[in-house]
């Protein structure tokens, strides 16, 4: 019995007996990092009620190859593109595959990051080529490939990281008429960068990925090796909604 209490004490969740996972924040120590940016608008279909689009906005993709952090290592290809929330201007969150259960069940449970299983690669030469690609189920879903061989700029990174993430933290329950949560999350990703280095490259989509990005798309892209911290969240009702 004390094991379960002192799931419950320390905030941690499934399984209460033996957590999978500690409580935020999350610490990342060493990341490899590719980051294709590009500027356009994007249907108002791929983010959820409540949230609106910003004309002319961008879109980020991100592959990541953690080796160490506190919840393992992992690798990680996130998009998110920029919305405003009740005014404030930051990003969402459509799609995110990660390549451990650990991260996955976490960022579910916590922040309520849409995360999936995938098979992710990021490599890179000593001549600034990226290639960066993502599968799921044998089936490819998209790659990154560029050249990045020019001086980054660190200021891009704290641009990124003073925005929050937004994810719609949705839950259905037991039953086909009940939901068990259903709010909005905010939390921020900072990052530390050693070295940057930036150029352009090309991203395709293929499946579920395409429907968010779709086609080919000219891409800003950064390389950098930082040191990142997940912040903990903090948790918004909608409007409909009572606390």
């Amino acid at each position: 019995m004390s094991s379960f209490n002192n799931g419950l004490e320390h905030g941690l969740a499934m399984p209460t007996i033996s957590p999978q996972y500690p409580p935020p924040p999350v610490e990342y120590k060493e990341a490899s990092l590719v980051v294709g940016i590009s500027s356009g608008d994007y249907s108002a279909q791929v983010i959820p009620d409540g949230f609106q689009p910003i004309p002319g906005g961008f879109w980020v993709v991100l592959f990541a190859d953690y080796p160490q952090s506190t919840i393992g290592p992992y690798k990680e290809m996130v998009v998110l593109i920029s919305v405003t929330f009740r005014d404030v201007v930051g990003l969402y969150c459509p799609l995110i595959y990660v390549t451990s259960d650990v991260a996955l069940c976490q960022g579910r449970e916590v922040w309520g990051f849409p995360k999936k299983l995938a098979q992710i690669e990021v490599t890179s030469t000593t001549t600034g080529e990226v290639l960066c690609s993502l599968e799921r189920h044998g089936k490819p879903l998209c790659k990154i490939s560029g050249i990045v061989d020019q001086p980054g700029d660190p200021s891009l990174a704290s641009a990124i990281g003073s925005m929050p993430i937004f994810n719609r933290k949705y839950i259905p329950g037991p039953s086909r008429e009940n939901v068990d949560l259903d709010y909005v999350t905010s939390a921020y990703m900072s990052a530390s960068p050693d070295l940057i280095y930036s150029g352009a490259g090309e991203l395709v989509t293929y499946g579920e990925v395409a429907h968010v990005l779709e086609g080919s798309l000219k891409l800003q892209l950064v390389k950098m090796s930082a040191n990142c911290i997940l912040s903990e969240g903090q948790k918004v009702l909608l409007d409909n909604q009572r606390p």
